[in-house]
């Protein structure tokens, strides 16, 4: 549902088995999704939704996330997710979102995604959705625009990974959730239960069959996982807070 304004947009999601993983919580891709469906909602709401932009060859890419979390619910929660466009800066327009369960604030997320021309794969202009963006520029959940992650000093371990086609999305690059799911399985049971919250960087589009190496390390405290292709290129990074 949206707010009367329309400029704030409430999504529910409950949990299935899907969303769960061993430890019995809430996989960090699981709440991810349950933020991008929501995003997609409101962007439909607003006339600027998957469909209509495929009309005009646009396509929304997230740019980088920050999420801060207090707790990962298990199956069958019901969180409820408020979100809201609140201005931007070049190429990139900025969304936040707070996510409730039985009514206390469980994550905060703050968001930078580029409006990418289909045709030139190149990120376009924001300025025609500036008036999406003026009404809530000064309400926040986290005040500081996601920032770019720091290069690994440490590195700690690496594996290799084949994107297949299921984990692709309508516009058949890896869907950002899966990043995520690579990363988190990544680290160990200990540095996963440290975790307080994540930030994730998307570089540039992977695609299936695009063979990565993912290599783990420490930088100040947090964990990171660098995704780079065979060829050396810096696709993604994942740092998960402690």
């Amino acid at each position: 549902m949206a707010y009367k304004d329309e400029t704030v947009h409430l999504f529910t999601y409950r949990l299935t088995s899907v969303d769960i993983g061993a430890d019995g919580r809430a996989k960090p891709s699981a709440l991810a999704n349950a933020l991008q469906e929501a995003a997609r909602e409101h962007a439909h709401h607003l006339g600027w939704g998957v469909e209509t932009l495929h009309e005009k060859q646009l396509y929304w890419v997230l740019s980088r996330i920050h999420v801060e979390i207090e707790k990962r619910p298990k199956h069958g929660s019901i969180v409820q997710v408020k979100t809201w466009p609140k201005g931007g800066s070049g190429l990139f327009a900025w969304r936040d979102f707070v996510m409730e369960f039985e009514g206390n604030v469980i994550l905060r997320a703050t968001s930078s995604w580029a409006l990418l021309d289909a045709k030139r794969s190149r990120p376009t202009p924001i300025e025609q959705l500036s008036d999406l963006f003026s009404d809530r520029a000064d309400q926040h959940a986290i005040a500081t625009p996601a920032e770019k992650i720091k290069p690994i000093s440490q590195e700690i371990s690496s594996v290799n990974i084949t994107p297949a086609f299921t984990d692709l999305d309508e516009i058949r690059h890896v869907n950002n959730t899966k990043y995520l799911d690579w990363a988190w399985s990544a680290i160990t049971p200990e540095q996963r239960k440290r975790t307080k919250g994540w930030t994730v960087n998307y570089l540039v589009e992977v695609k299936e069959g695009e063979d990565l190496t993912l290599t783990v390390g420490s930088i100040e405290s947090a964990i990171s996982c660098e995704g780079r292709t065979k060829n050396g290129k810096h696709a993604f990074t994942v740092a998960f807070h402690q």
